[in-house]
């Protein structure tokens, strides 16, 4: 009938009870908290039924109202006609058992995600190493920090912003952005929206709705409402930009130990970039004469060798253009070298002016120019020639002691490769 007939002290105390007689007061069944009640009828039904012990956990309750869980041993007691009577039970609590597996499973849980972080930490540092561009850069580093996919919506979506001046410019980004977002980002200043106002503070920035929080001052409908992070790419020489990852509208929880991680990944990112910065501005320059700015003959090399290769291959004709400045030699003597340097510093400006973005001028060597340009025919070169002949001769440069001059001549020489 359930009733509790015998009890030792020991199982008073573990139920929080001073005697004996206090538990034996009570039925089984109200020794058990209220959600494990009908599974412990059910067990007691099955031992009576089949004879068999059993052996299960429960949670069972103290005098206080409190729960603890508890193993529980019972097997059935028979009467001399073999029917089932009375069961025996031995109760043991297990509250320091279910502890101990509980700091397993969380240690185990803390290990599994310390082991994540260091295999984004591994691929961040890796592919950073094994890129070649800082396009490629930015996007390999996007595709691994959104790996992190606990934190993201079905498609992750994030970029990264690069200062340029007092404005931020959208270097490369990942997941779907709508045209009206590029077109809302053109023109972003620092200090402005959230990205801005990360890399004016140096502050990682947590929204959690885009639509409610003031500081998100340019919205796209097409986007929606969403959350954000956004961390600054901080070095030791200032910040870089900021690095944004939209997440869920309202539901930013991030632990501290991730918000870590992210700093990390941040700053590799943003040293990684600060260093092919550094890399591609010393490319530049080795393919360029630093005083005018022109392609040097390194760089017209492999320009040259490409568009020979491209003309064969198309049969199209491109077009070579050699020009020299006249008297340069008196030219210096009669205003100085440093006025000689300025006037072919304006010369290469005029050049760039009038030729196109495809083609290639180079400064030879001395007051010697060459200009690369594919895909143009004798007569459109000749033409090109004589445009930059006929304007340096009719422009004024500053030459010394605010005074100009006027009157330069080129002497220029042009050439085609054709199919002929």
């Amino acid at each position: 009938q359930g009733h509790i007939l015998i009890a030792n002290q020991s199982g008073a105390d573990m139920h929080g009870y001073t005697s004996v007689p206090e538990i034996i007061r009570l039925k089984f069944i109200d020794l058990f908290a209220p959600e494990d009640r009908e599974r412990v009828r059910e067990s007691i039904h099955e031992v009576g039924r089949t004879g068999a012990m059993f052996n299960s956990e429960f949670l069972l309750l103290k005098k206080d109202g409190s729960s603890f869980p508890a193993e529980i041993n019972a097997s059935i007691l028979k009467e001399n006609n073999d029917e089932p009577c009375k069961i025996i039970a031995n109760i043991r609590d297990i509250s320091k058992r279910k502890l101990n597996e509980a700091r397993i499973i969380r240690q185990s849980a803390e290990l599994k995600e310390r082991n994540s972080e260091l295999e984004s930490l591994y691929e961040i540092s890796h592919g950073i190493a094994t890129t070649h561009s800082l396009d490629e850069l930015i996007a390999s580093r996007l595709r691994s920090v959104t790996s992190l996919s606990d934190l993201f919506q079905a498609e992750p979506k994030a970029g990264i912003l690069l200062v340029e001046g007092d404005r931020l410019k959208l270097a490369g980004h990942l997941g779907r952005h709508s045209k009206n977002f590029i077109k809302l980002h053109e023109d972003l200043k620092v200090g402005e929206c959230l990205c801005g106002e990360a890399v004016k503070t140096g502050q990682i920035i947590i929204s959690e709705s885009s639509l409610r929080d003031h500081r998100h001052q340019l919205k796209d409908p097409d986007q929606g409402d969403h959350g954000h992070i956004i961390m600054p790419l901080k070095t030791s020489t200032g910040t870089l930009g900021a690095l944004y990852l939209y997440l869920p509208a309202v539901e930013v929880k991030i632990t501290d130990r991730r918000l870590q991680l992210l700093k990390s990944i941040a700053s590799r990112i943003a040293l990684a970039i600060e260093s092919m910065q550094r890399q591609e501005k010393a490319n530049e320059l080795a393919m360029h004469d630093p005083l005018t700015g022109m392609a040097n003959r390194r760089l017209m090399k492999i320009m040259l060798a490409k568009s020979f290769a491209m003309s064969k291959r198309t049969g199209d004709p491109f077009s070579l253009i050699m020009l020299d400045l006249d008297f340069f030699k008196k030219y210096n003597d009669s205003f100085g070298h440093t006025s000689g340097d300025r006037l072919l510093v304006e010369i290469a400006a005029l050049i760039d002016d009038e030729i196109r973005e495809v083609d290639l001028a180079v400064r030879y060597g001395g007051e010697e120019f060459l200009l690369i340009l594919p895909d143009t025919d004798l007569q459109a070169a000749h033409e090109v020639a004589e445009r930059i002949r006929a304007r340096t001769e009719a422009t004024r440069f500053d030459c010394a002691d605010s005074m100009t001059t006027k009157g330069i001549t080129l002497s220029l020489g042009v050439v085609t490769w054709d199919e002929d």
